[in-house]
């Protein structure tokens, strides 16, 4: 029951890292032109901008992420890969000349 509260925790913090940031730079501009007039986010600083643009990266980090860290939380999968046995895969031709 540890272990799965744990795997659950991970899986939420992950979450909460990827899609907070987004939001955050989704919301608060309109906050902020509300309060302080539109002209307001014409004059932004550089930092933002790039700040933003790696909010903005970050769902999609999630998304490719995510079958990343299921893969290793779960834990048939993760004892599968260290029991099989070491083997070398070759190519052949499936095409009959």
């Amino acid at each position: 029951m540890h272990e799965m509260r744990k795997s659950i925790w991970r899986i939420a913090v992950f979450h909460f890292v990827c899609w907070a940031p987004f939001w955050v730079f989704a919301i608060v501009p309109h906050y902020i032109a509300q309060l302080w007039g539109a002209a307001f986010l014409e004059r932004l600083p550089g930092w933002y901008i790039y700040c933003r643009l790696f909010a903005n990266c970050l769902p999609y980090i999630n998304a490719a992420g995510n079958w990343i860290l299921y893969a290793v939380l779960n834990n048939d999968v993760r004892k599968h890969i260290y029991n099989r046995p070491h083997q070398r895969f070759l190519f052949t031709s499936l095409s009959t000349v």
